[in-house]
């Protein structure tokens, strides 16, 4: 099976070939060959209304990204949806026997974690600075956690529904796919 994607207006048309044992990707100057049994991780995600991705995860490389997004000869993005459920599908059912990869969906728990602290650092300078300058409703301690905690609750409501989830490859969770 072959599939052909492009990320971006830049970015070259990306072709990837699935065959028995390994996975080929063509990006128009070079050509890489990846063995299922290379990949440790799959992560499924949903960028926008339109937007999916996938991510492989090799051991100590780089993840190579996937999405659904193609343009057109007027350069107009378009959005495959059959054809990339079947990518998804067959890769999928590739891997499932010939690779101890991990399955994922949702966002990054990496990403989560990352604006967590950002959050907390932000919290706990703005409440400080508040309170050099008299302007603290109360202890700069108490009120930097108040302020961090109402950040990650913020944080929840808008990722709810994206939260890293584990799946079987067998068991590919639709609201992931277009």
């Amino acid at each position: 099976m072959e599939y052909v994607f492009r990320n971006s207006l830049r970015q070259g048309q990306t072709t990837i070939s699935l065959n028995a044992f390994a996975a080929t990707i063509f990006d128009g100057t070079r050509e890489e060959y990846i063995p299922y049994a290379n990949v440790t991780g799959v992560r499924l995600s949903r960028y926008s209304k339109k937007l999916y991705k996938i991510h492989l995860y090799q051991d100590g490389l780089d993840p190579i990204v996937i999405t659904n997004k193609n343009y057109d000869a007027a350069g107009k993005s378009v959005y495959q949806v059959q054809a990339y459920q079947q990518f998804v599908q067959e890769l999928h059912r590739h891997l499932s026997s010939r690779s101890s990869a991990e399955y994922t969906s949702g966002s990054s728990l990496n990403k989560m974690l990352f604006w967590g602290v950002v959050f907390m650092v932000l919290s706990f300078t703005i409440s400080f600075t508040a309170d050099f300058l008299g302007l603290g409703l109360m202890n700069a301690y108490v009120q930097g956690l108040m302020v961090w905690v109402l950040s990650l609750i913020v944080m929840a409501i808008f990722s709810f529904g994206s939260f890293p989830k584990s799946y079987l490859p067998t068991n590919i969770p639709v609201q992931f796919l277009p």
